[in-house]
């Protein structure tokens, strides 16, 4: 489960409200760890250990439910859509001062207690 949920739901709650509606149902079938979602543009497989995100049809996360750990990449679209869609996911799983966001056309990630990195799109794992 997710540390904003068992340690923080009034936090989450604030961040869920927040979101686009897709967004919301996109964290939503994570947590409720529903074997196949889809929306519009955006498309989410759970197994037992994991849930994979998808938009337009690259996978563009991997959330592992045992170690809470995610995986991001753009694969090779820097779009408001796709930023929109891994930063509903980075608040899920880090809390509301993570983010990615855009200066001069670079990307960068910003997660609590580590320095913002310059992020060139490529898988990573945000631990």
């Amino acid at each position: 489960m997710c540390p904003l949920l068992r340690d923080s739901i009034p936090y989450f709650l604030y961040c869920i409200n927040n979101m686009r509606t897709i967004e919301r149902d996109m964290i939503q079938a994570i947590i409720e760890r529903r074997p196949s979602w889809t929306l519009a543009n955006t498309r989410v497989e759970c197994s037992e250990h994991s849930a994979q995100v998808f938009l337009h049809g690259h996978r563009i996360a991997s959330y592992w439910f045992d170690s809470m750990q995610l995986f991001i990449a753009d694969k090779g679209w820097k779009t408001r859509t796709t930023k929109s869609r891994l930063n509903a996911l980075i608040k899920f799983v880090y809390g509301g001062n993570a983010s990615i966001y855009q200066r001069q056309f670079n990307w960068f990630i910003k997660l609590p207690n580590q320095p913002v990195k310059e992020w060139f799109g490529d898988f990573v794992s945000l631990s």
